[in-house]
């Protein structure tokens, strides 16, 4: 099978779209972080849930916690983002797709925006 490259994309590795393996790194990235966090944030939500509705809230509500949900939501998210795009790019074409990744995009975002801000308020909360 033929290859269709610019001498110049086959030295820097950049497809058709001009973008590369970016993408696929990213969303690697994200997985590994997410094969870290999520063990860690669940054992440590596990142990506090345990003890009962105030003890999820004061882990929550402590430093180690909060920045662990933060990190958590954030690599999920964004890991949930690059894997629907993706999924929307094999199946839709044309104005279809465009809308579908906006819907992509404002919807993960908007999810991120309300687990962040959940967890600041309890954070800051007390």
């Amino acid at each position: 099978m033929a290859r269709y490259q610019t001498p110049r994309a086959k030295i820097t590795g950049l497809g058709a779209a001009g973008h590369g393996a970016h993408h696929y790194l990213v969303q690697r990235v994200t997985a590994i972080v997410l094969l870290v966090l999520i063990p860690l944030v669940l054992l440590s939500f596990l142990a506090a849930f345990s003890s009962g509705y105030e003890a999820v809230r004061i882990w929550v509500g402590s430093l180690f916690g909060a920045t662990s949900l933060l990190a958590l939501m954030s690599a999920m998210f964004w890991h949930l983002r690059l894997g629907v795009q993706v999924a929307l790019e094999d199946y839709f074409g044309g104005t279809v797709r465009m809308l579908l990744l906006l819907v992509n995009t404002f919807g993960c975002f908007v999810l991120w925006l309300i687990a962040v801000l959940s967890i600041l308020r309890v954070f800051f909360e007390g």
